[in-house]
């Protein structure tokens, strides 16, 4: 509930009923709707996915991990193009008897690319994947760890 002053009316006071919590569920509803379709797919033409990333640094490497369940590891492709890590790749849509009542997962083909701050040694880099997770560990080069500086005195 809330106080609302009536335009023009100083000595009145109207009180106006607000449901916060309904309108904004109505405005979840309508944001949502689109994707109640039973058909609803990512369009195949563009990469229109991104999966979840997180991106580490140590001081020996930089390690990139992507959540890709359900995804072949034939149907990935790592690539160093430059100062950039190209991860790309595609989930095939399930089918399934039956009628598909709701599909949250998206499906087609995804696009990621990083740029990679640093110099890395490209021979050390390696890939894994496990359990749906696709992990990229690209090691820094030599040349750019740092290094400590001895400063002599003189008197």
């Amino acid at each position: 509930m809330a106080l609302v002053q009536a335009p023009g009316k100083e000595d009145w006071i109207m009180y106006r009923y607000i449901d916060a919590l309904n309108t904004l569920g109505n405005m979840l509803n309508q944001m949502d709707e689109p994707f109640q379709k039973k058909d609803y797919k990512v369009p195949a033409e563009s990469e229109a996915w991104r999966p979840l990333t997180e991106i580490w640094e140590t001081d020996k490497s930089i390690d990139i991990s992507l959540d890709l369940p359900g995804i072949a590891a034939d149907s990935l492709d790592v690539k160093m193009e430059g100062d950039r890590i190209v991860i790309k790749g595609e989930r095939k849509a399930t089918e399934r008897d039956g009628n598909c009542q709701r599909r949250e997962v998206f499906f087609g083909r995804f696009y990621r690319a990083f740029e990679i701050p640093c110099p890395i040694d490209r021979d050390g880099i390696r890939a894994s994947y496990k359990n749906g997770v696709l992990t990229v560990v690209l090691p820094k080069s030599d040349a750019e760890k740092p290094r400590q500086i001895k400063i002599s005195v003189e008197d």
